[in-house]
């Protein structure tokens, strides 16, 4: 698979399987994207690198997305030892 078609299988794929429109950007349609330090049709590793994530209206830059990271690990080893019920 190359790095368009593995973008494309999570991205326009599932749209049209769910019946949703295709992700676009466009004027009149409600903004999700992600910033990238480089290219993922060049290297599809790319994803491993963001910039940041506009998402919800909201930018939310390398350290905010850290942040929901480890709030998001903390919260999966509480409930995985009982600790939040």
């Amino acid at each position: 698979m190359t790095p368009l078609e593995a973008i494309q299988a999570a991205t326009i794929q599932p749209a049209r399987a769910f019946e949703v429109e295709a992700p676009a950007i466009a004027a009149g349609r409600v903004a999700h994207f992600i910033m990238l330090n480089g290219n993922p049709l060049d290297d599809i590793n790319a994803f491993t690198d963001p910039v940041g994530v506009y998402t919800g209206g909201a930018w939310l830059d390398r350290g905010a997305l850290m942040d929901i990271e480890q709030a998001a690990r903390w919260t999966d080893l509480s409930l995985r030892a009982g600790w939040l019920v």
